[in-house]
Parts: C-alpha cells; sequence; structure tokens
C-alpha cells in the first residue's frame, strides 16, 4: 500500500468519523410520545400529570366531581421565598 492510499483511506476514515459524530449531536432528540394524561397550560412550561380529565359545563357537575375525587386537587402551592 502506498503513502498517498493509505493518506485517503485515513482521510476518508477521520471524516467518516467525524460526520457520524457531528450527526449524532445535531439531530433532533427523540423522546417518548407525551402521555394522554398531561395537562399543560399555554406556556407549555408547566406540565401536569393527572388520572383524568373532565370537562363540567354546571357548578353541579363541578360539586359532583369534588365529592367523588378521594385525593388531593391539585399540587401543592408553594408561595413566596
Amino acid at each position: 500500500m502506498t503513502l498517498r492510499r493509505f493518506g485517503a483511506l485515513f482521510l476518508a476514515f477521520v471524516v467518516l468519523v467525524f460526520g457520524i459524530a457531528v450527526g449524532r449531536v445535531i439531530r433532533s432528540p427523540v423522546g417518548p410520545p407525551p402521555s394522554p394524561h398531561v395537562v399543560n397550560d399555554v406556556t407549555q412550561l408547566n406540565p401536569i400529570i393527572v388520572n383524568d380529565e373532565i370537562a363540567p359545563t354546571t357548578t353541579e357537575e363541578i360539586s359532583e366531581a369534588v365529592r367523588r375525587h378521594a385525593g388531593p386537587l391539585g399540587p401543592p402551592l408553594q408561595l413566596g421565598g
């Protein structure tokens, strides 16, 4: 094998390794799909995992949903510093 051919193969190997490394860095991350039971606000900064979603239209439906619920209603809020 001549020195010129060795240099060309070495350069091809370096370019291949560099291309693979760059491809791994710049590709978009692939994560799990969002759960259907995640509620988020319009900013998409506050995801909250919920057991169920309801859309009450009357105050009686709201009262019934609160009465049926066995656990805490909403996350704990920390106000202040």
